[in-house]
């Protein structure tokens, strides 16, 4: 990584930050740390914002990040509902709305992308993201397998975005997603190396290790929702098992679970209606498939050894009962050793967390060749 790279990724990390500051964190000389300053602060990309007065001597100018430089767009695509927004360099979102297509026909995404994007066009947007469940390669922006959510295979959406756009265009698992976005802008911005566990049709986990994403060999790499757990049950997951992950904790196999006890179906859209007014078989159901993703909590505690897992579970599964199981899963499973360190905490789902996890991929790819020299 370059030294203007590194001062880059520094302010990026610091809501405010002087040059001296800069030195202590790196090593660096004076002179090194001013060059790459003036280089990026020429791009635009940073500015400055004030200073700061100590004790003694001068006071020192502070460095930010120019948030409004340029902006970046972030698609989730869900057969349900699919949401976009328009996103800063810090992951705020000034704009969003949700894309009118009536299937998920790669085509007419693209098209309610360029609308969307002429809607905006204010805007210097340099980079677009998509968000979907399931196996992506993100080297050539393909999906290679989502039955879970969009049931694509050998899709090729990054470049047909791309190509009616103008726009580069990146793809990313939604999971691996939103764990960019919250190492950049959310709770674990001061993490060195968490996981963050996505709840809902399907169970997935997004990677972080040293600070940076890892999707394995062939980006494969955190689907933890096909990992065997327990004996059959009744709800066969997408992979063709009954006894994986999936199969148990996911909201569709809570759903399933809850139909069988109460004898009537229940539709996906009333899954936390019906475990709120059922409060007895909704703990027991709860319970069980809080207690099998607890414990594969655990075994990523003890395999990755993180500073943090998050879960992020789907609106209709936060619900106290399932954390609690989660919880005491959790403690009971991990080693002495890593329950000191890991914390294990619970995100809030947002109407549009998902997109902006997108978009966090976009602003990743835009930094990552913003400063090249």
């Amino acid at each position: 990584m370059s030294i203007q790279a590194r001062v880059l990724q520094l302010i990026r990390q610091q809501h405010e930050i002087s040059q001296a500051e800069l030195r202590f964190q790196t090593g660096l000389s004076a002179s090194a740390i001013s060059g790459a300053v003036r280089r990026v602060q020429s791009l635009g990309l940073i500015h400055e914002v004030g200073s700061l007065q100590e004790a003694l001597g001068r006071p020192r100018t502070l460095l930010s990040l120019n948030a409004d430089y340029a902006y970046t767009v972030g698609i989730q695509l869900d057969v349900q509902q699919s949401h976009i927004v328009l996103s800063n360099l810090r992951g705020k979102v000034v704009h969003k709305a949700q894309l009118s297509h009536a299937g998920l026909i790669p085509a007419q995404i693209a098209e309610d992308v360029a609308h969307f994007i002429s809607e905006v066009s204010g805007h210097r947007i340099v980079g677009i993201g998509l968000a979907v469940s399931g196996i992506i390669d993100a080297e050539r922006g393909v999906c290679l397998d989502s039955a879970t959510t969009v049931g694509w295979q050998n899709v090729p959406i990054g470049p047909v975005v791309a190509e009616r756009t103008g726009i580069a265009t990146s793809v990313e698992n939604d999971a691996n997603a939103l764990a960019l976005a919250e190492m950049l802008f959310g709770e674990a911005r001061h993490d060195r190396s968490f996981i963050v566990v996505t709840l809902g049709k399907g169970i997935g986990a997004g990677i972080i290790i040293d600070r940076k994403l890892y999707r394995g060999r062939t980006g494969v790499a955190g689907e933890i929702g096909h990992l065997s757990v327990s004996s059959a049950a009744s709800y066969r997951c997408s992979c063709g098992k009954t006894d994986c992950l999936e199969a148990t904790a996911s909201s569709r196999a809570i759903a399933c679970a809850l139909s069988e006890r109460l004898g009537v179906p229940v539709p996906p859209e009333h899954l936390r209606e019906t475990l709120q007014n059922e409060p007895d078989v909704a703990q027991d159901i709860l319970g069980h498939a809080g207690t099998r993703l607890g414990a594969v909590l655990a075994v990523l505690a003890t395999v990755f050894d993180p500073d943090a897992l998050y879960v992020a579970p789907e609106q209709s599964l936060h619900l106290p009962a399932f954390q609690q199981a989660v919880t005491t899963a959790f403690q009971s499973g991990v080693l002495p050793l890593c329950r000191a360190g890991t914390n294990l905490r619970f995100l809030a789902e947002s109407e549009d967390m998902w997109a902006r996890g997108a978009a966090s991929v976009a602003i990743e790819r835009f930094f990552g060749t913003a400063v090249q020299a």
